[in-house]
């Protein structure tokens, strides 16, 4: 048995986004492009990548999450647009976004449990946090021109926003079939 657990800290979407962007999901493989779609039971809005933590950290993360999120109040998330990292002519990742005016919650969010993991020794990240939901990733060329046009004309159907209530702590497990998602700890807003 392995003494560390891949994980992340994130915010869960409720059925009705996850919902939602499956619709987007299926609309873009209609262009038959070469991506591993996340699942939809598996969309999430990831707030800090761990890696592989130590068991012993892990505790203490469930044990400090709690102080890291205090004075954060319930907050609006909605999907607005459809895009791709590095750029939608150049798709490597697949993302749905969030409006501006969503994004400083999620971005205060995201830089309290940063400044948290940062004393417990994991370094800063490098790029800046962009609030986003990954829903596919490309793995050839495959009609990825096509892929492309699609993506600079999806548009998100209008899909419910949803009050985030809580942020989570996940392990990751890689498997042949996709990640698995265990939730290790849920810490309330």
């Amino acid at each position: 048995m392995s003494d560390t657990i891949r994980s992340f800290i994130a915010i869960e979407l409720n059925k009705t986004l996850q919902e939602g962007l499956h619709q987007i999901q299926r609309h873009l493989q209609t262009c038959h492009p070469d991506v591993k779609w996340v699942e939809p039971t598996n969309i999430h809005l990831t707030l800090k990548f761990l890696g592989d933590v130590p068991l012993l950290t892990i505790q203490t993360i469930v044990e400090q999450l709690p102080s890291w999120v205090t004075g954060i109040c319930p907050f609006q998330i909605a999907l607005n647009m459809v895009g791709a990292f590095p750029r939608i002519k150049q798709p490597r990742v697949i993302w749905a976004g969030v409006p501006e005016s969503h994004a400083q919650p999620i971005g205060q969010l995201a830089d309290a449990i940063e400044k948290g993991v940062q004393i417990l020794g994991f370094e800063k990240e490098r790029k800046a946090f962009i609030a986003h939901v990954t829903i596919g990733r490309v793995r050839s060329e495959k009609n990825i021109k096509a892929l492309a046009e699609m993506l600079a004309q999806c548009e998100i159907p209008h899909i419910p926003s949803q009050t985030v209530r809580s942020v989570s702590l996940f392990r990751s497990t890689l498997t042949p079939q996709g990640p698995i998602y265990e939730m290790l700890s849920k810490v309330m807003l």
